[in-house]
């Protein structure tokens, strides 16, 4: 009985490791752009925090992957007084189109249930009793993308959105969520053969 009980924790246990993911992208070209290809984009990843850095980088780097030319403006938006200046430095820098993404990153955490350690001690008539509860927790994480690509006119040529959810310990570290994100978005550009 000890043996099934041990086994039941460990399985308990491994699962609220490494829980469940789930990753999701879809993109839309524009019907008036059908046929546009990314040539030399700019990207800008509009979240202040380490997982906005992380997209940004990961979705360049997925770009050159690809064989086309991108960068990051995240430092150009930190240095720019005012959103127009920044619009400008953007296009100073020579590049085709502009690929801007709004991400938020949500986390959380559910019991799931409890745990109990104790034991009993029993001396003639009288049994006592000392046990411990502790509640086991469930990590919950979602990271969702709203992108668009603009060419050198402002017209909006391809539009899509990403998601990235995942639960447990091992797959929601800034890394893998941010990564997994980014391949959401690249496929979903490459599925609208804008790549």
């Amino acid at each position: 009985m000890k043996t099934i009980i041990k086994l039941a924790l460990l399985s308990f246990l491994l699962m609220s490791i490494t829980g469940c993911n789930t990753t999701r992208g879809i993109g839309y070209a524009n019907p008036e752009h059908q046929d546009y290809k990314i040539q030399d984009v700019a990207v800008y990843v509009d979240n202040s925090g380490d997982s906005g850095r992380l997209l940004e980088e990961n979705i360049v780097n997925m770009l050159i992957e690809q064989g086309k030319s991108a960068r990051g403006v995240r430092d150009l938006a930190k240095f720019s007084k005012s959103h127009e200046e920044f619009v400008d430095k953007v296009w100073d820098l020579g590049v085709n189109e502009v690929l801007v993404l709004v991400a938020s990153d949500t986390s959380g955490s559910t019991t799931v249930g409890y745990q109990s350690f104790g034991n009993a001690s029993t001396f003639g008539n009288s049994t006592s009793f000392n046990m411990t509860t502790t509640p086991m927790r469930s990590l919950s994480r979602a990271i969702r993308v709203n992108a668009k690509l603009y060419n050198e006119d402002g017209d909006i040529v391809w539009a899509g959105d990403a998601k990235r959810e995942a639960s447990g310990l091992v797959f929601i570290g800034d890394e893998t969520m941010t990564e997994n994100a980014a391949r959401a978005v690249i496929q979903a550009l490459e599925d609208s053969d804008t790549i």
